[in-house]
């Protein structure tokens, strides 16, 4: 048995305190999911808005309700924390876990191997938008819809249907994460920009040029793996170094199999999974990254 252990936080991406403890539980324990564990205990750090004594206490109440309803539904105890005061809002969670056996890896996809997204993409400009008040309320509900779905059955497909990578997708967006399951390896990634999943409203909302926070240094990860400048297909591009908050898993397992772990996927409520890519062989000087247009799908 393995002890899992992460941490992770963000300020207040919305005025409902409640809310943003809930995505903040799911999207702690996503770490240890990845892993191919379960999330045991948790502990609360929250910076809470200076202000009136009685507001900045009912706003840690909400906040720690919203915690508590994330981790109640995972089956974690939240175990103890630390409150303080600051000039926003702010959520962060160390979680601790286990995992029996082997834990999944971050690295050893293997040319061959199908490359699986189980979320849609685009909670960050999605996000960006809504503080501007530039987002639909359908495109609001179905990012924080996305946000509110935990990874744990996803990560139980994944150790089921053999994953020989996987890691969850949140700050470093696509891009970044898919650098971490290509390192160290003799493998680059095939992407299709066609199959790569989108929430509705994201591609639109960076077509009027609308960014979130770390998009830029994300984009500059995508530079370094594609080395390709691609103006045509530029919004598809910044959806894939779009910063996720309580994103997917991205899943690198055998080709042969993908299918069924997708419509296992499916079955199970991740209902925009899909297969985005595959691993091929790359030599030294390589990109790490070659994206396929529009049109143009992947080789069977």
């Amino acid at each position: 048995e393995t002890l899992l252990v992460t941490v992770d936080g963000f300020r207040a991406f919305t005025d409902d305190p409640w809310l943003v403890g809930r995505v903040a539980a799911l999207n702690a324990a996503s770490d240890v999911y990845a892993k191919g564990g379960q999330p045991r205990h948790a502990l609360a750090l929250v910076t809470v808005p200076e202000g009136e004594p009685r507001q900045a206490e009912e706003t840690l109440y909400q906040t720690l309700a919203g915690v508590r309803a994330g981790l109640d539904a995972l089956g974690v105890s939240l175990v103890g924390g630390h409150s303080t005061l600051g000039p926003e809002l702010f959520v962060g969670l160390a979680v601790t876990g286990d995992v029996h056996g082997r834990p999944l890896p971050m690295t050893g996809a293997q040319v061959g191997d199908a490359l699986v997204l189980t979320k849609p993409l685009g909670t960050g400009v999605i996000l960006a938008a809504d503080r501007l008040g530039r987002a639909t309320g359908r495109w609001r509900a179905a990012a924080l819809a996305s946000m509110l779905r935990a990874n744990a059955e996803a990560a139980a497909l994944a150790r089921q249907h053999g994953a020989h990578a996987c890691t969850d997708v949140s700050g470093f967006g696509f891009v970044g994460h898919l650098r971490n399951l290509l390192a160290g390896g003799p493998v680059a990634a095939e992407v299709a920009f066609d199959a790569v999943p989108a929430l509705p409203g994201a591609c639109a909302l960076l077509a009027m040029g609308l960014r979130s926070t770390f998009h830029a240094q994300n984009s500059a990860v995508l530079s370094e793996l594609a080395r390709q400048p691609d103006h045509e297909n530029a919004d598809r591009l910044a959806l894939l170094c779009d910063p996720q908050t309580s994103g997917g898993l991205l899943v690198a397992l055998d080709a042969s199999g993908a299918r069924a772990f997708v419509a296992a996927l499916r079955t199970a409520g991740d209902v925009s999974a899909a297969i985005v890519g595959r691993m091929v062989a790359r030599r030294p000087g390589d990109a790490w990254l070659r994206l396929l247009p529009p049109g143009k799908p992947l080789a069977e």
